[in-house]
């Protein structure tokens, strides 16, 4: 009888310990499951969502001083493995900055919300076009808990929330939005694909929004490789000389190789 309990002993211990290791093993998957359903769903309405953002400059963009160069820091927190390789000189594949990751191409907007309107509602803008490339967004906000990005908004234009903005303030911005200068019921319509048929590239840029459009297009290091071989010329539509966005940039943008065609005249606002 002894002999044969002890047979019986580890037979029984083989059996319970893994039903008591896949109970716990189980049990400690629940909470990770939900979490990726959390993340899921907010991604679906990209309207709905929300970042956080600090005004950092507002300065004159134009000699008026009625186009408005506003720079402000949106709320892009980077993830635990970025943060522990700020001083690494490898680069980090998913900082987990989403803002800053999903700005990809030249020409993306965003909405923006400020302020309170006179219905009681806050102020928003539906089409706001970021002015730099994201090559520039991700190289000034690299060390950063934040987007750095900047707008070109109007006085004329655009609402007294945005353009009358002081550092310090708060609006709220949509994640970036739109195709950029892609075509996709066309994809042979893009700047991409006149590129790679090295095409002369003529870009038309009406007011402010569309300078701050076509300036993410300058910026762009693909662009500004393509003008050493390449013909890249801009016509820029104007109100004035002194309504004119980023005219002291004019000279600089022709020193890398870009023919800037600024046209004044009646219909060049906005």
């Amino acid at each position: 009888m002894f002999a044969h309990s002890q047979r019986i002993a580890p037979v029984a211990a083989r059996v319970t310990r893994p039903r008591t290791h896949e109970k716990h093993r189980s049990m400690s998957k629940v909470p990770r499951k939900r979490e990726l359903k959390v993340q899921a769903s907010s991604t679906d309405d990209e309207s709905a969502i929300w970042y956080s953002c600090v005004v950092i400059e507002n300065n004159a963009a134009s000699v008026d001083g009625s186009q408005r160069s506003l720079v402000v820091a949106v709320e892009d927190k980077q993830n635990d493995d970025a943060q522990h390789l700020r001083s690494s000189p490898g680069l980090v594949f998913n900082n987990g900055k989403v803002w800053t990751e999903t700005f990809t191409k030249p020409g993306m907007y965003v909405k923006a919300r400020f302020g309170r309107g006179d219905g009681g509602g806050d102020g928003v803008v539906d089409k706001l076009p970021v002015a730099r490339s994201p090559y520039h967004v991700r190289y000034d906000s690299a060390r950063l808990d934040s987007a750095k990005v900047e707008f070109l908004v109007d006085a004329g234009t655009h609402p007294a929330g945005l353009t009358a903005a002081k550092p310090g303030d708060v609006i709220s911005v949509s994640k970036p939005l739109g195709s950029g200068f892609t075509n996709v019921l066309f994809a042979e319509r893009s700047l991409e694909a006149a590129m790679k048929k090295n095409h002369a590239l003529v870009l038309v840029a009406r007011g402010t929004s569309g300078m701050a459009s076509i300036r993410s297009i300058l910026d762009w290091q693909p662009v500004l490789a393509y003008t050493d071989k390449h013909p890249v010329t801009v016509f820029y539509l104007a109100n004035s000389q002194e309504s004119s966005a980023l005219l002291s940039l004019h000279d600089e943008w022709r020193s890398e190789g870009y023919k800037i065609i600024p046209v004044y005249g009646g219909g060049g606002g906005g």
